[in-house]
């Protein structure tokens, strides 16, 4: 008989047991366990019918030949839990075939490990504090930060928030008018209402609501955003932080307080010039007002500047700051009177800035914005 006649015997693979299996789908959430993969493998992706879709990878191969084989671990951990992941086709292929060379045996247990603790951290968080995700996105000019909900999540997790699974996004996903045009601030003012009465404002007549707000947008349109809001439920506001890029609160605050500048005159039209993230220079707000008489009040920080808001506490005081300053101005001008408001200051600031204001005690606002030159925008009516 030829040699190339000659059958080479396999070796049978020893079945692995169903409590394995069992523990390696609980372990792993259901999902592959390749690093930022995460794609669930009990579902089609299509019809979400439910479809059994894994696969069980061999950290070290069993047969001599195949990615990663030992001699000695190999035989010995074939079956053994800690020498298995759950895996997507996919991914599968990549560490067996495809990419077997660059995925050796201490990049595999670092991947199996990693996912591993957070499905037990994120599974292990008290559902009793539930939360509702709110992402709201009108682009600054050309710019708009990456609205990664998964990110939010994991910022929620690492509260211990439970957020519930539809996240209410106030917005198309695209606007083709720039916000330097005309329309613009009419067409995300009617915008930002429509969708806000038909996902958020259900859930105004529930007790106990919790909402985590993530947004990014100009500033009259996220203070309009806050007024919507109110502050009769509980609510998170986070910031997006640029150095570095997050959403994430940071630590190390230098910040101390807000300062309420009263004008020297204080007659003519009531303006509130909020100089936080950069300093508002008051010939810039009397350019706005041609041949009129102007009462210029100022809130700011000491050496103003764009950083500045690195933790949520300091929302706090800053909504402490703006109710203190509404009602001084309401005192000084009258009750009839209207509130120019021209604002340089983080996200998370307008909105909680439009939060303290109450609409039935608080002047009606005028809201502003500009790059060259400020213009009006939006109008914040009592009730």
């Amino acid at each position: 008989m030829k040699q190339d006649q000659v059958k080479t015997k396999r070796v049978k693979r020893p079945p692995i047991d169903q409590k394995v299996k069992v523990k390696l789908w609980l372990k792993s959430g259901g999902r592959c366990q390749y690093r930022n993969c995460n794609q669930i493998l009990y579902e089609d992706n299509l019809t979400f019918n439910d479809l059994n879709k894994s696969y069980i990878a061999h950290i070290y191969g069993y047969a001599p030949g195949s990615a990663r084989y030992d001699a000695v671990e190999s035989p010995k951990l074939e079956t053994d839990f800690s020498n298995l992941m759950l895996m997507c086709d996919g991914c599968h292929r990549k560490i067996d075939r495809d990419e077997k060379d660059e995925h050796p045996v201490s990049l595999l247990l670092e991947m199996k490990k990693e996912h591993e603790e957070r499905i037990e951290y994120l599974t292990g968080i008290d559902g009793s504090f539930r939360t509702r995700l709110i992402l709201y996105n009108a682009k600054i000019g050309k710019f708009n930060p990456p609205m990664e909900i998964n990110a939010m999540r994991q910022i929620l997790a690492q509260k211990n928030y439970f957020p519930h699974k539809e996240t209410l996004v106030l917005g198309p996903e695209n606007t083709v008018i720039e916000d330097n045009e005309g329309l613009y601030w009419e067409y995300e003012s009617r915008s930002l209402e429509t969708y806000f009465e038909k996902k958020i404002q259900p859930y105004l007549n529930s007790s106990g609501e919790h909402f985590s707000v993530f947004p990014f947008a100009p500033m009259p349109l996220l203070v309009k955003l806050g007024v919507l809001l109110g502050d009769k439920f509980k609510t998170d506001t986070y910031q997006y932080h640029r150095e570095p890029q997050g959403w994430k609160w940071q630590e190390g605050s230098d910040f101390t307080d807000f300062t309420l500048i009263e004008p020297e005159f204080k007659n003519g039209a009531a303006v509130l010039n909020i100089s936080f993230s950069a300093n508002i220079d008051d010939q810039r707000i009397l350019e706005a007002f041609p041949d009129q008489e102007v009462s210029i009040w100022k809130l700011t920080i000491d050496n103003p500047r764009l950083d500045f808001l690195k933790s949520p506490d300091i929302l706090s005081k800053l909504r402490i700051a703006a109710r203190s300053a509404f009602s001084l101005i309401k005192d000084v001008h009258g009750h009839d009177a209207v509130l120019h408001v021209f604002p340089a200051m983080p996200i998370s600031a307008a909105v909680e800035f439009g939060r303290s204001w109450m609409p039935k005690v608080d002047l009606p606002m005028v809201l502003y914005d500009g790059r060259e030159k400020f213009i009006r925008t939006i109008e914040i009516k009592r009730d």
